[in-house]
């Protein structure tokens, strides 16, 4: 298994041990001397400390589900950096009634090797996003504050100096196919981290973007709306599901579809449909290898809310 492999896993146990509640799945993957620093649960350092941030304190739940996005892993020696987003809904019964909370938000993690086993050294948490019943995390989350920017007083992501890509950029073991997909999580990254620098490194000079209504010719007006519209927003989460990548030679496309389900005004979640995952916009990108690396050519959006069942993976 490649070093990458065995991180991926490390993190998806992380996860479960939100998911289920269960700091057991933490002793293996959180280092004894690891510094937390969350937006929504607050700092910690050493692993019982940051342990007790990261147990839930809300309501007893009927219904837990985690699901991981946008990953991207680079690994050097026995060091490496992550970034991940991770959205959740949990829920509660009530009759044939669900009350419901989903909430999210993007990690940048540096894991450490020891004894061969990787471990989480730092953990930054910015919280993204969440609607539903706030009230079943009242008391011990710091929700977003939508007067400031980002959300929060304090953000812990300085991306512009620890963003992945630009601490590390080792891709001698990726696949084409992970390749093609780490655009994605650049993209979306420059987005809500505000450092388009990242954005603009995915596109060509002469990419072009068709949004029903609007197309834009150039990585500068595509830019120029991007930026736009996330100087109107304190945060943004632009999640996405890789539903496929088609490669022919040096050219390829890729369809995602965008997960946003606190801004899906046409659907609401409820006992019925929980098991439903609406997706927001279908995204036909069109990407070709240039000099040995790829870039994104043209971006088709398709606007329009639709869903299927959860496969049940934490990664999609």
């Amino acid at each position: 298994m490649r070093e990458r492999d065995k991180i991926k896993q490390q993190f998806e146990y992380f996860v479960q041990g939100l998911e289920k509640n269960d700091a057991k799945f933490w002793e293996m993957v959180i280092a004894k001397d690891c510094r937390m620093q969350s937006e929504t649960v607050g700092d910690a350092e050493g692993f019982d400390a940051v342990k007790e941030k990261l147990v839930w304190r809300g309501p007893k739940l009927d219904f837990n589900r985690y699901r991981i996005y946008n990953t991207c892993i680079f690994q050097e020696k026995n060091q490496a950096v992550q970034s991940a987003y991770v959205i959740a809904t949990v829920g509660v019964k009530e009759d044939y009634y669900l009350h419901w909370f989903t909430f999210g938000g993007h990690y940048l993690i540096n894991w450490i090797k020891e004894d061969a086993i990787w471990k989480m050294s730092s953990l930054k948490y910015c919280h993204d996003m969440e609607c539903g019943n706030t009230s079943f995390v009242r008391g011990w989350w710091k929700l977003i504050d939508y007067d400031i920017w980002t959300g929060y007083k304090n953000h812990p992501v300085i991306s512009k100096e620890e963003a992945p890509w630009r601490v590390m950029d080792n891709e001698e073991d990726w696949t084409e196919e992970e390749k093609i997909a780490d655009l994605f999580c650049r993209y979306a990254w420059g987005i809500d981290e505000d450092d388009f620098e990242i954005t603009a490194s995915v596109m060509t000079e002469t990419i072009q973007s068709n949004i029903p209504g609007n197309s834009f010719e150039g990585k500068k007006e595509l830019l120029t709306m991007l930026q736009g519209k996330r100087k109107k927003e304190n945060s943004m989460s632009h999640v996405g599901k890789i539903v496929s990548i088609k490669q022919t030679g040096n050219e390829a496309e890729m369809v995602v579809w965008r997960y946003e389900p606190h801004r899906i005004g046409t659907k609401f979640t409820h006992a019925g449909n929980i098991d439903t995952m609406f997706y927001s916009v279908d995204y036909l990108w069109h990407l070709k290898k240039e000099d040995g690396r790829w870039l994104v050519t043209g971006i088709d959006y398709n606007i329009g809310v639709f869903g299927e069942k959860d496969d049940g993976r934490y990664y999609q």
